[in-house]
């Protein structure tokens, strides 16, 4: 059984209870644990124009480390999970293996 979980980094405390379930989970039937976080899309006109061309990647990077130091945090080391970044507008990639 795969477990996606969605993590909402503005105010992780708020997630505990759904960790706490996908563990349990994750743990009474095995198999993948998968977290994800959704960035806004940086490549519409509005932030090509107000912000640097690489934003989009910077924010990646930052909030995929913002989500691994949450997993480090809140999941105990026996429990194997992957961990996924999107943007808003590459969500159906996840789902559609491209």
């Amino acid at each position: 059984m795969t477990i996606l979980l969605p993590i909402d980094l503005t105010d992780p405390s708020r997630e505990l209870t759904a960790v706490a379930e996908a563990i349990k989970q994750h743990k009474a039937f095995g198999d993948e644990l998968h977290l994800l976080t959704i960035v806004p899309e940086f490549n519409n006109k509005l932030f090509q124009a107000l912000y640097a061309d690489n934003v989009g990647e910077q924010a990646i990077e930052h909030v995929q480390k913002l989500l691994e130091k949450f997993c480090q945090q809140y999941l105990p080391d026996d429990v194997q999970f992957n961990c996924y970044v999107c943007q808003s507008s590459g969500i159906g990639r996840l789902f559609d293996g491209t």
